[in-house]
């Protein structure tokens, strides 16, 4: 169940993210975040750090057009990192509710 303290959401920006071979910030930290919702649009698979910078083969695997989901529940304010083992850069798709 949604925490009531924090929803509705009031708000959400969708956008892509730049996902390549080299480690980056995907997703800033935002400490108004309520939720968020990523997918993977590439054909290669992408994995997701919070905090730290990513490496292939470990943390948060998204395969082609697999997803990941947050919520009240499992709450990270924190940045995301993201790397491929694509020859080719690529991005995901992301979409981020907001908190006043």
């Amino acid at each position: 169940m949604p925490d009531p303290r924090i929803f509705p959401i009031e708000r959400t920006v969708d956008y892509a993210a730049g996902v390549s071979g080299v480690s980056a910030i995907v997703i800033a930290a935002n400490p108004h975040r309520v939720d968020l919702e990523v997918v993977n649009d590439m054909e290669t698979v992408v994995y997701l750090s919070r905090s730290d910078p990513a490496v292939v083969g470990e943390g948060i695997k998204l395969i082609h057009n697999g997803s990941y989901s947050m919520d009240t529940q499992n709450l990270f304010e924190g940045a995301f990192y993201g790397i491929c083992n694509a020859q080719e850069d690529g991005s995901i798709a992301v979409s981020e509710g907001y908190r006043k």
